[in-house]
């Protein structure tokens, strides 16, 4: 999916994080007052949930999951992980926005979740309003929300894995026990994003020179698209699925102060491991925001 940011869609992706794929949406830029037309990328339309301004996270009766890192199986139905031993009745919540977990047993959806990243799940024993939390991590790729400057060597977006933003070296490109599958369904491929099939890395140079943002590239093209990959680890090769939307400047300078704002504060949360929560309104208590899809912006010049 390609669309260009006109004067009137400068905003760009801040209501990509909360409405339903393919749709449009009027949103603010961080800078201007002025409506703008947004073009969304996810499939997502779960409510936000308030996050509890106070919790505790040793709680009697709480759930335990097996680990603090889940990953998805291979299965031809969707792969269900529920909790590992017998708790107390009570409602479950996650933060933020893209864990998909039953209310009422816990049981999280890992086909129908998005991996990659670390969640706080929340549980209100019955008969009380205390809210117990604990940190899950669901294993998977994800990329970081950058801007990319080509005449700067940044050619190449790597994935990083399992909500680890330094852990980035688990696939190869060279073969043998460590190769992943990225891109399995050539989805990206046909849209003229240059991946790298066996370790994930996007080669934004040759994607900019090519045709993925048009002909003669003009500022504000956006492409959306979904990798789908498979991970040589704990989860065992299982097809997972990772929207991600690139945009295209010509220059650095030419990128609108509210999409450098919001790409600066998600990096700056992914690289200090903080939950995606508040992003727009950090006074407020509601959960808002998605961290997905990750933003790559690719420039040529400073």
């Amino acid at each position: 999916m390609k669309a260009k940011i006109t004067p009137f869609a400068l905003a760009l992706l801040m209501g990509a994080f909360i409405l339903p794929a393919c749709q449009k949406n009027l949103q603010l830029d961080a800078t201007d007052e002025t409506p703008v037309e947004v073009p969304v990328a996810v499939t997502d339309t779960s409510t936000a949930i308030p996050y509890p301004l106070q919790a505790s996270h040793n709680c009697g009766g709480a759930p335990k999951y097996a680990d603090t890192i889940l990953f998805t199986q291979p299965s031809n139905t969707d792969y269900i992980v529920m909790p590992v031993n017998n708790p107390d009745s009570g409602d479950y919540f996650a933060w933020p926005e893209g864990m998909v977990i039953d209310q009422h047993t816990g049981a999280i959806n890992l086909s129908k979740s998005d991996g990659g990243l670390r969640y706080n799940i929340g549980w209100v024993k019955k008969g009380t309003t205390d809210t117990c939390l604990q940190s899950i991590v669901l294993g998977g790729a994800s990329y970081a929300d950058s801007i990319y400057v080509l005449e700067d060597d940044q050619r190449y977006a790597k994935p990083y894995y399992n909500a680890d933003p330094n852990n980035t070296v688990m696939c190869t490109s060279q073969g043998g026990p460590n190769t992943c599958a990225y891109d399995v369904n050539n989805a990206a491929t046909n849209q003229q994003i240059k991946i790298d099939k066996n370790n994930g890395y996007i080669d934004l140079k040759n994607t900019a020179n090519g045709l993925a943002f048009g002909l003669v590239p003009v500022n504000g093209t956006v492409v959306n698209t979904t990798i789908a990959y498979r991970l040589n680890d704990q989860s065992m090769m299982a097809t997972q699925y990772l929207p991600v939307t690139l945009v295209y400047y010509a220059r650095k300078s030419d990128i609108p102060p509210g999409l450098v704002s919001l790409i600066t504060q998600k990096l700056n949360n992914i690289l200090n491991e903080v939950l995606l929560i508040n992003l727009f309104n950090p006074h407020s208590a509601v959960a808002s925001s998605r961290p997905r899809p990750p933003v790559i912006v690719v420039t040529r010049y400073n």
